[in-house]
């Protein structure tokens, strides 16, 4: 928060990471292919159970107070105009990236589906960026405006008494 130019170090060391991870499955499939599948089952789990909205509600829970049946109808609300649907198009992509890597696993049988996988790390800053928006844009916020003002007129009185 106070020193954002330090969390790089972080984002390199985990594009670092990926990087060593997609080079392994390419070089190493046979071995990859069966934790890819163990690991592409349990994020599938992960994403239906854990995704949470801004306020802290769950967004997209079959598991939860959702039943399986009524889900399409909650999903397609989303799309509908006039909604904010941002925290479940973020769900939905969190559910469909492991999805995809599964079936791209299943499908390549015998060399790793290397390109695949950069795609699908590059869709998860999207993720990020859709579960996250509502409390980080500033429309109609006056935040700039208002930092500048405490800024300027500080809340004590100076020399002169004002």
């Amino acid at each position: 928060m106070f020193f954002t130019a330090s969390h790089a170090v972080v984002a390199i060391l985990i594009g670092y990471g990926l990087a060593l991870l997609a080079a392994y499955m390419a070089t190493h499939y046979a071995q990859f292919r069966r934790w890819g599948l163990l690991g592409g089952g349990i994020a599938v789990v992960l994403a239906l159970v854990l995704p949470r909205g801004c306020d802290g509600q769950t967004v997209f829970r079959p598991a939860g107070e959702v039943s399986l049946a009524e889900l399409p109808h909650w999903i397609a609300q989303a799309f509908t105009k006039d909604q904010y649907g941002s925290p479940v198009y973020a769900s939905l992509i969190l559910l469909a990236m492991p999805i995809i890597f599964i079936a791209a696993l299943l499908v390549y049988r015998q060399r790793g589906p290397v390109l695949i996988f950069l795609a699908l790390l590059t869709v998860m800053p999207v993720w990020s960026g859709l579960s996250h928006w509502y409390t980080s844009e500033q429309r109609n916020h006056w935040f700039g405006y208002w930092f500048g003002h405490d800024m300027f007129t500080p809340p004590f009185a100076g020399p002169d008494g004002n």
